[in-house]
């Protein structure tokens, strides 16, 4: 079980970087205090450099794979074809997502928070 000690909005400890997940370059995302965190392990840190184009987040159903219950991650860039991950809500998300224009997210590495960007979270209706 994936565990993450919070101090608010900042993960204090997690046993994430440890996981079978991480070391095959699985990404995760977790929620805390309005702030969805991606944890990004090193064999993915090479996407840190498309992260960065991004201005915003957008978390929505996916695009890429719709019939699959997957969500996106979008890194919206004003380009037609930002950079974008699709995770398993089952597996790589530890909350349900609800609409919210007021979030964050934080992008982290095993090194700490590699950066911060508004988020809006989309949910079918």
């Amino acid at each position: 079980m994936i565990e993450i000690a919070n101090d608010g909005p900042n993960i204090v400890h997690t046993n994430f970087w440890s996981f079978d997940f991480a070391r095959r370059g699985v990404c995760y995302l977790s929620y805390n205090a309005k702030v969805w965190r991606l944890l990004v392990p090193s064999g993915a840190e090479f996407w840190l450099t498309e992260m960065r184009t991004g201005n915003h987040v957008t978390i929505e159903p996916s695009k890429l794979e719709p019939n699959r219950g997957k969500i996106d991650v979008v890194f919206e860039d004003g380009s037609v074809s930002p950079f974008c991950l699709s995770l398993d809500p089952l597996i790589q998300v530890d909350r349900l997502l609800t609409p919210d224009h007021e979030c964050q997210l934080a992008v982290w590495t095993e090194s700490g928070r590699q950066m911060l960007l508004p988020c809006d979270v989309k949910v079918e209706t």
